[in-house]
């Protein structure tokens, strides 16, 4: 706890402001009385204190006593603030420079009060004033100066067209203040004089110069707006020369000769001594093959060829001794869009060799270089060359270059539209460099460059004054930049830390501090501010960026625009990376991420996609369960479907067979029936002899009647049945029905009940009604018990629309159908088994035809069970309009029959009339004997059963008639009649057809081939 004071200086000193030990490890510090330099003694414990105030000496002096901050740079430099003096710069403990604030420095300190110090990791030096304002300095600034129009014994004009000079003095030529004269022999430069007009030898004088040269002789050469060459011999005198053309530029070679070139008038020089003026105009061949009379530079380099740079005619070269006798002409190099490696433009501004021998060109698009250092001038002079390009798109500025010089680092400095730019040849870099790093003009001017041979200062005239620099004091920025993201943004708005947006905390540190960063999907516009946080010239800093995840290519852009912004992002990882540049181009290394995640919406969240598999497993079953049942159903329909056409199968091969067995019993039948009929319409039996061949003949038309019902069904099923239509009484033929089932009602005892109006003529087809009743009686009866009734109604009603039609009920008294079969008694084949009435079974066709003949005819049938017991069949009849009260005659109505026998009287007349021949064609023997038997009272008969032999006997008997049957063994029917219609001598010989075959498809083709008839 023994505190002492270390010196009796530090005792007087009120308050101290700072300590702070050095690079070199020295102890300072500052107070209200100055600034101490504390160094410890060798041989005791004490120290010694040298103070810095406003009375020490030079260069320890400082500008006022009172230092309230003091920092220390890199090169180990103190920066001191002072309270009311500025700021301070101590090298190598010695005050070097003072800056303080002045009315005459728009960039200088705004205030000499200065209360704090900071240097940040770039290098810059922030101050903090009292009461104006933060500046700061760059303390690896770019060390141009500049000699500009405002100043004190600055420019005399802002736009300066021409430079030249010596170690000593700096020539200026303006645009409209002729030349001015400065000393540069110092480190300061100060303006000596001022040559406001150069005045010719005609008495003209010009203050517009063009172009300046200091000779060897330290003679300065002047080109003006004149037909003049001037030269300034002192005390504002000059000498003229008359040349041809505006003089833009001016070349000194070691012959004492001093070129010039013209606008419009070629090139040509000057002898110093001898005053000759030569130049090379007059004709085109005296050009000597120059590739344009513009001239803007003139060049010789250390091979002795003189080169010449035009406007619009590209670059021309040639030895200059060759040039000076007339011998040799002008070798021009152009651009050619079609030659890779030639000039890249056609406007040559300045020319420039390096210390490779190679030339170096300022072209309007950028910089050329020519190989010359690695060929001969033969080569050279042959064309066998390579230009160079350097352009915009290789980062120079602008891209159009007016002036280049080598400096002693081998670094080419060129003056462009856009600044001045470093060119490292060796590595390919450029530099740039801007008003914002010291430059006093945004653009240079054409053959406005010096160098000091001394010194290797660099002096560039410009558009607002003059830039000069010594190219090793111009040090690149060696700090690289660190980007830093500086805010973040959801919709436009910035997001703060611990800041709820849509009731989420989006952050819990500041954006700069955060490398993570987790999102919504609502949060579908996201924008990042960033920084490189470079303060040295930080508009020329370029910032590269790419969202990793979205998309993975940089994409650049400048310091006026530092804010991305995405919209409508995925769900997913990405990673934001930024890189930037320092000052000077250089790109850092380091890459600045931000991790983001951007959740997914709740539709695609893991819940989601739990509930989608929950979902889809749900419906998986659903769907193998419905599937299963699809395919049980499947398989039962195809069971059915099978069944079904199984059971079509079985019907058609029912019908096929009762069809078939039906034309085999249908001769036999007619056989029977026709003789029958014949026996009983003679009337010469004895009555017990009647009634057995009456009931012979009832059940012989019964069984034929249900033969033609299974021949009618099976054209129903091919489409081939028809209706005949006449007019009838449905109550005469019902009761011509009753009249077949009169043996069995007797014998079963059962009444009929008959009640019908009067009208019961109908128009329809006679043959379908009378087997649809029949087969309804027929039924009736079959389930009619003994004792029981029938009841058979016939009535004349209307129906909703008044349209008449004939009701027709037939009710019985039998077991009636079961509820559950009633819907199926229509179906064909089916049979109702019902106990007690296994007898009376039948073939299961006879109400299926019931049905379909009435539907064909335009009515409808429906049975119903009585309550009574029973059941009812009520048949809709339409009645048809052609329907008459009037009938036809029964001989027209009556069947005609087959088979009618001749009376005697009949026979005994034909035997007066020559015999006809009558050719029967028959394999049935029975049926051909019974037609030989009737037909042989009237025709003389031949009898064939094989129609072959009948073909080759027809045209030997020449008959009259021909009865043909379809069915013959050797040559069916429908051959033979074919054969005999087609054969000229038998074509007139009627034929007519007789088969059991009824279908109409059969008749139109007996017909087709010529029958005349056809008989079934």
């Amino acid at each position: 706890d023994d505190f002492r004071s270390i010196s009796s200086i530090t005792e007087e000193q009120t308050v101290f402001t700072k300590i702070l030990r050095d690079k070199r490890g020295q102890l300072w510090a500052s107070s209200y009385d100055g600034l101490n330099y504390i160094k410890k003694r060798f041989n005791d414990k004490g120290y010694d204190v040298e103070l810095y105030n406003d009375a020490s000496p030079h260069p320890y002096k400082l500008p006022v006593d009172w230092v309230e901050d003091f920092v220390e740079d890199r090169k180990g430099n103190l920066w001191l603030a002072t309270r009311g003096g500025g700021l301070a710069l101590m090298v190598n403990n010695k005050i070097e420079e003072v800056y303080s604030f002045s009315n005459m420095e728009n960039s200088g300190i705004p205030d000499n009060i200065i209360n704090s110090l900071y240097i940040d990791r770039t290098g810059v030096l922030w101050i903090g004033t009292e009461s104006k304002e933060l500046v700061f300095l760059d303390l690896y600034a770019k060390k141009f100066r500049t000699i500009l129009s405002e100043k004190h014994n600055g420019v005399s004009d802002n736009l300066v067209t021409a430079i030249t000079g010596n170690n000593n003095v700096l020539f200026a030529g303006t645009s409209t203040s002729g030349i001015d004269v400065f000393d540069i022999s110092d480190k300061s430069v100060g303006k000596i004089a001022n040559i406001p007009r150069v005045v010719l030898a005609s008495g003209q004088w010009k203050s517009e110069i063009s172009a300046l040269l200091l000779d060897s002789d330290s003679m300065l050469w002047v080109g003006s707006a004149t037909n003049s060459l001037a030269v300034h011999k002192g005390g504002g005198s000059f000498d003229s020369y008359v040349v041809n053309g505006f003089v833009f530029t001016l070349l000194e070679d070691n012959r004492d000769n001093i070129w010039f070139g013209t606008w419009g008038q070629g090139i040509g020089y000057i002898n110093k001594y001898t005053r000759v003026v030569e130049q090379y105009n007059e004709t085109p061949s005296h050009m000597l093959g120059l590739g344009s009379d513009k001239v803007l530079t003139l060049f010789r380099d250390s091979r002795d060829l003189l080169w010449v740079g035009t406007k619009g005619g590209g670059l021309s070269v040639a030895p200059i001794e060759e040039v000076i006798s007339r011998r040799g002409n002008f070798k021009v190099f152009r651009h050619n869009k079609d030659v890779d490696n030639s000039l890249a433009y056609n406007d040559v501004f300045a020319i420039e060799e390096d210390h490779k021998g190679n030339i170096w060109l300022a072209t309007g698009v950028g910089l050329n270089m020519l190989n010359a250092g690695e060929l001969s001038v033969k080569q050279i002079m042959a064309g066998e060359v390579k230009f160079t390009h350097i352009g915009e798109e290789d980062g120079l500025p602008g891209g159009l270059v007016y002036s280049i010089r080598e400096d002693t680092n081998n670094h080419l400095w060129l003056g462009t539209n856009k600044g001045l730019c470093r060119y490292v040849p060796e590595q390919a870099m450029l530099v740039s460099y801007g008003v914002n790093d010291g430059l006093a003009s945004p653009s240079f001017t054409v053959n406005s460059v010096f160098e000091v041979p001394s010194t290797g200062d660099m002096y560039f005239g410009g558009v607002n004054g003059v830039t000069f620099f010594h190219p090793d004091s111009i040090v690149s920025n060696p700090f690289q930049a660190s980007v830093t993201i500086t805010d973040l943004r959801l919709h436009n708005r910035s997001v703060l830390p611990f800041q709820k947006v849509n009731g989420r905390q989006i952050l819990d540190r500041h954006i700069y501090h955060t490398d993570k960063l987790q999102l919504a999907y609502a949060d579908n516009e996201v924008s990042f501010e960033f920084s490189a946080l470079h303060f040295s010239s930080p508009d020329k800093i370029r910032y590269s960026y790419r969202l990793l995840g979205f998309n993975d290519e940089w994409q650049e852009t400048g310091s006026q625009n530092r804010r991305i912004t995405y919209t409508n992002l995925r769900s997913g990882d990405y990673c934001l990376q930024i890189i930037a540049t320092n000052n000077d181009g250089l790109w850092a290394p380091g890459v600045s991420e931000l991790q983001i995640t951007i959740s997914p919406p709740i539709w695609l969240s893991i819940w989601a996609y739990i509930f989608y598999a929950a979902v889809f497993l749900f419906l998986l079953i659903v769907f193998r369960k419905y599937s299963l049942i699809a395919v049980k159903e499947k398989n039962q329909l195809i069971i059915e479907s099978m069944e079904h056409k199984k059971e079509t199968e079985i019907a058609e091969a029912k019908m096929r067979f009762f069809t078939n067995v039906s034309h085999e019993i249908r001769t036999p039948l007619t056989l029977i029936h026709a003789p029958i009929q014949q026996l009983i319409e003679k009337g010469e039996l004895d009555e017990n002899t009647h009634n057995v061949l009456e009931m012979v003949f009832r059940n012989v038309k019964r069984l034929l009647n249900q033969v033609n019902q299974l021949l009618e069904l099976r054209k129903m099923d091919k489409g081939q049945f028809s209706v005949h239509v006449s007019n009838f009484s449905l109550e005469s033929m019902l009761q011509d029905t009753l009249l077949d089932f009169e043996p069995a009602l007797r014998q079963e005892k059962i009444e009929v009940v008959f009640n019908s109006d009067e009208n019961t003529i109908i128009h329809s087809d006679r043959r379908m009604i009378d087997t649809v009743f029949h087969n309804l009686i027929s039924n009736s009866v079959k389930y009619s018990p003994p004792g029981s009734s029938i009841s058979i109604a016939i009535s004349r009603v209307e129906d909703k629309s008044q349209t008449p039609f004939i009701l027709v009920k037939i009710c019985d008294e039998g077991p009636g159908i079961p509820e559950d079969e009633i819907k199926n008694v229509f179906n064909r084949f089916y049979q109702i088994n019902k106990e007690g009435f296994e007898h009376t079974g039948g073939s299961g066709i006879g109400l299926s035809i019931v049905k379909e003949f009435v539907e064909r005819l335009g009515g409808s049938i429906e049975v119903a069970n009585l309550d009574g017991g029973g059941c009812c069949f009520k048949i809709s009849l339409p009645i048809g309009e052609e329907a008459s009260a009037v009938l036809p005659n029964e001989a027209e109505t009556a069947d005609d029959d087959l088979f009618v026998e001749l009376t005697s009287d009949e026979v005994e007349a034909d035997k007066n009339i020559n015999a006809r021949i009558l050719m029967i064609i028959e394999d049935d023997a029975d049926l051909a004997s019974y037609l030989k038997s009737v037909f042989e009272k009237r025709f003389k008969t031949f009898v064939f059963n094989n129609g072959r032999k009948a073909f080759e006997e027809v045209q030997s008997i020449m008959p009259d008639l021909i009865i043909c049957d379809i069915m013959l063994p050797g040559m069916n029917g429908i051959e033979f009649t074919k054969s005999i219609k087609f054969r000229k001598e038998t074509s007139h010989i009627p034929v007519v057809l007789l088969t059991a075959r009824s279908g109409e498809d059969n008749m139109v083709e007996g017909l087709n081939v010529g029958a005349d008839s056809y008989i079934t």
